[in-house]
């Protein structure tokens, strides 16, 4: 939402609906995008009653419909890198356990060697590197 609000208020028109917007308690993406359009429609409707020029109005609506698509494209943006990032998580856990179980049975295989060598010399071995058969 810092992006939302960075294109916001670059377009220098919303600051109004921006401080409308930081004083409200629920602030989610639904919502940002329900007010920031409402504010849009706003302006678009004052931008008609002064009179100025259909040009001006059209800018304006181009601006911010050019900012409204960058906010999409922002949020299309991060929810694809917070999934990437999920199956990259994934794929490294899943590496992760299978190493773990291969250290494990190497472990196990290397104890039982020990032990076995031990129980050949009874015991004379222990501390010592197990000798190979």
């Amino acid at each position: 939402t810092k992006l939302g609000y960075a294109l916001i208020l670059k377009t220098g028109v919303f600051n109004e609906a921006y401080r409308e917007w930081r004083a409200k308690a629920v602030q989610n993406w639904a919502q940002f995008k329900i007010h920031f359009q409402a504010a849009y429609l706003d302006l678009l409707e004052e931008t008609a009653m002064q009179g100025n020029s259909f040009d001006n109005a059209n800018n304006v609506m181009v601006e911010n419909t050019q900012a409204i698509n960058n906010l999409t494209q922002a949020a299309i943006d991060d929810r694809a890198t917070v999934s990437e990032l999920i199956r990259t998580n994934a794929r490294l856990t899943e590496q992760l356990t299978d190493l773990q179980e291969k250290f494990s049975r190497i472990c196990s295989k290397t104890e039982n060697r020990s032990n076995r060598s031990n129980s050949r010399t009874g015991g004379r071995n222990r501390g010592r590197a197990p000798q190979n058969p």
